[in-house]
């Protein structure tokens, strides 16, 4: 009788062992079912921010950024108020002078920092390194060049309006020419933070 009381206990232990090795390997070949069907990657998950959380413009004066499927962006040739015009809720400038040759004079960023002083929906990147002078002379705060740096923001994070450093470095900018779209992902990562942050 103790016996067969043992054998049933450790049997139904056996078979219980086994319905959650069962239901364990079920559910993971779900959840890697799914992941294949979605197949996304950081970059896409950005997109997806952006392109569903808030209602956002992004605005790129200067070089050409090679963006994914998904990112909308407005090409402009100069910065104004009637270019920068939008009715979305928030509004990403992106200035890409990593050449050099970008457009963008002392009035422009005059002009960008008394909007995004006045405008919390605004948020200014630049891309590259010799403006950066300028923009400090424009009255923005916190313009350092960090070694390997190439960028600064000045975005609105976690509800408080500061400088960032770190968006885009002369590190990331060697393995541009294996993968075109790495300014891109870095650009969509960095906005995608931007958004999620104060929400």
């Amino acid at each position: 009788m103790n016996k067969s009381k043992k054998i049933k206990k450790i049997a139904a232990g056996i078979i219980g062992f086994i319905a959650i090795v069962i239901v364990v390997r079920f559910g993971l070949f779900v959840y890697h079912q799914k992941m294949a069907e979605q197949d996304m990657d950081m970059y896409d998950e950005a997109i997806e921010v952006i392109s569903e959380k808030t209602s956002n413009d992004i605005f790129l004066i200067g070089q050409d950024i090679e963006f994914r499927k998904g990112i909308s962006y407005k090409k402009i040739e100069k910065i104004s108020e009637e270019t920068l015009k939008t009715e979305k809720k928030k509004s990403f400038i992106v200035i890409n002078d990593l050449d050099g040759t970008c457009p963008v004079a002392e009035e422009d960023f005059r002009f960008l920092k008394k909007k995004a002083d006045t405008d919390l929906a605004v948020n200014l990147i630049y891309l590259g390194t010799d403006k950066l002078e300028m923009i400090q002379k424009m009255g923005f705060p916190d313009v350092f060049s960090v070694e390997g740096d190439m960028s600064y923001g000045y975005v609105l994070y976690e509800g408080e309006r500061i400088s960032y450093n770190g968006i885009w470095t002369k590190e990331e900018e060697q393995y541009l020419e294996k993968n075109k779209e790495l300014l891109g992902q870095s650009i969509v990562c960095f906005i995608s933070r931007i958004i999620t942050s104060n929400e």
